[in-house]
């Protein structure tokens, strides 16, 4: 699509993970919120890793990412969202994220 300026419709951009959902437009703006509602309730300390880890691996060495994932671990590991997940599970409720 990059190098041969092909285009594609909304159907075929899911088919093929472009994006990952397609509403008609009278529903866009109640399906954002939606999506965006429920980001809001997920675990922002892990969000912003993964967002890390993206970006980094478009400038980075195999080598350094493994380090940075062992990083992530250990901080993700030992966060208090991580332990309200467990406790959530055990529980089986929908977990409370504080991003600690």
């Amino acid at each position: 699509m990059i190098l041969l300026g092909t285009r594609v419709d909304a159907r075929e951009a899911e088919r093929i993970g472009l994006v990952n959902k397609v509403v008609p437009a009278e529903r866009l703006e109640a399906e954002t919120l939606e999506l965006a509602e429920r980001l809001a309730l997920g675990p922002a300390l892990a969000y912003g890793v993964a967002k890390e880890g993206l970006r980094r691996g478009m400038e980075s060495t195999l080598a350094a990412e493994w380090e940075f994932n062992l990083y992530a671990q250990s901080l993700l590991l030992g966060s208090g969202d991580f332990a309200e997940a467990v406790r959530a599970f055990r529980e089986r409720r929908t977990p409370r994220f504080e991003g600690r």
